[in-house]
């Protein structure tokens, strides 16, 4: 253990190292706060009252939303006969207001956001029964088929099986806060790639330059125990850069829209409407987490690779760019095939959760079947047992 402590102040002394976490701690926290505060908060805000009003007495309420509408058709034709007689500075009267107090929408907009809600609520075992109809047709055809395609066969009868369990969810309308603005906030991740990129060189490189690699290798047993003992300082590392840069990011998140409880389930929030795991937004937080610190150390352990193989850290942040870019590009590809795996298993898809569980997915890994998320995991921890190896015969 003194060893690793040993290792990790070494790891966090170097300047550039401290400066770069504070850095991009900094610019991380002021991009989230520039996206929440271009999105309505109030709206969210006004809906959750207003969605207990029209609860109560949903007839009413859908009634005066049809005699809204209608008076706003009314309104805009109006609007539309001044502007052509050249009267371009008229403006429709303002609609009712009425629903409580302190309302800062009109009561057409804030009916037809609560009746979005209930839409969505209500109709979400619809929506699950069709995409599980439309796996049964596609397996009848596969099945049916002059040429076997197996994989195709395997994938829809997961589907079905997936989302028949899926579907048994039901959930009340309501306003989820903070989940679909944290989740789709994905800066994060390029700025902790970058994060990882600049530090993880520095793990094996300070003994070269100082000579000390030598006086270590002559030692029994002594090459494996400083392996090991800078592994474990960078896993360290990762551990705190990926909760300290997710939870800013919660921080800004929070104090601008809030979040709802975290055990509401994940398909409340409409990003994850067809999320195929029975989890809570709670969970989701949790197995995020646990899956983007596996991809960055995993990463760190590819560019800690790197600087053992080219004893430079200006080759080794340029081979980390070149994997960083490549992988980039097969992210943003738009695929024909939804089962290409460099599309579903490139780092930026893996660490993102709103790829990653949006919904059910899976690789065709060369003929071989690679549920995305189990299988994705699997690659990533064996990129980082593959370089913790290399890294131990190189140094």
């Amino acid at each position: 253990m003194s060893l690793i402590r040993y290792e990790f102040r070494k790891l966090i002394s170097y300047t550039y190292v401290r400066a770069a976490f504070a850095l991009l701690l900094v610019i991380t926290a002021v991009l989230c706060a520039f996206e929440c505060s271009r999105e309505t908060v109030e709206l969210r805000d006004d809906t959750i009252t207003a969605l207990e009003l029209y609860g109560e007495n949903r007839d009413f309420y859908d009634k005066y939303a049809n005699e809204l509408k209608a008076l706003n058709d009314e309104y805009f034709k109006v609007e539309i006969s001044e502007i052509k007689k050249g009267n371009f500075d008229y403006k429709s009267p303002d609609l009712p207001t009425t629903l409580f107090r302190n309302q800062r929408f009109n009561d057409f907009t804030l009916l037809n956001a609560v009746k979005k809600q209930y839409e969505y609520a209500e109709g979400y075992g619809d929506r699950i029964s069709e995409i599980i109809k439309k796996a049964e047709k596609q397996l009848e055809s596969a099945e049916s088929a002059s040429v076997r395609n197996d994989f195709n066969i395997r994938y829809q009868k997961d589907v079905i099986s997936v989302y028949s369990r899926v579907g048994k969810i039901r959930f009340a309308p309501a306003v989820v806060k903070g989940y679909d603005t944290y989740f789709s906030f994905t800066a994060t991740d390029y700025i902790l790639l970058l994060l990882m990129a600049l530090a993880a060189p520095s793990l094996f490189l300070g003994e070269y330059s100082s000579g000390a690699v030598s006086v270590i290798r002559a030692t029994k047993n002594g090459r494996w125990k400083t392996v090991v003992s800078k592994t474990a300082a960078m896993l360290i590392f990762d551990v705190t850069a990926v909760f300290v840069f997710s939870g800013a990011v919660a921080c800004v998140v929070g104090f601008y829209k809030g979040f709802s409880p975290l055990s509401c389930p994940v398909q409340a929030v409409e990003l994850f409407a067809n999320c195929p795991f029975l989890i809570s937004c709670g969970q989701l937080v949790a197995l995020s987490l646990a899956i983007k610190l596996l991809v960055m150390f995993s990463f760190s352990m590819l560019t800690a690779l790197f600087a053992l193989l080219f004893r430079s850290f200006k080759l080794s942040f340029i081979a980390s760019a070149v994997f960083g870019g490549v992988n980039y590009a097969l992210y943003s590809v738009n695929y024909i095939d939804s089962h290409n795996p460099f599309g579903l298993f490139n780092i930026f898809a893996m660490a993102d959760a709103t790829s990653l569980f949006s919904r059910f997915s899976a690789g065709n890994v060369f003929g071989i079947y690679a549920e995305r998320v189990a299988a994705g995991c699997l690659i990533y921890a064996l990129i980082a047992v593959v370089s913790f190896a290399i890294c131990g015969r190189r140094f």
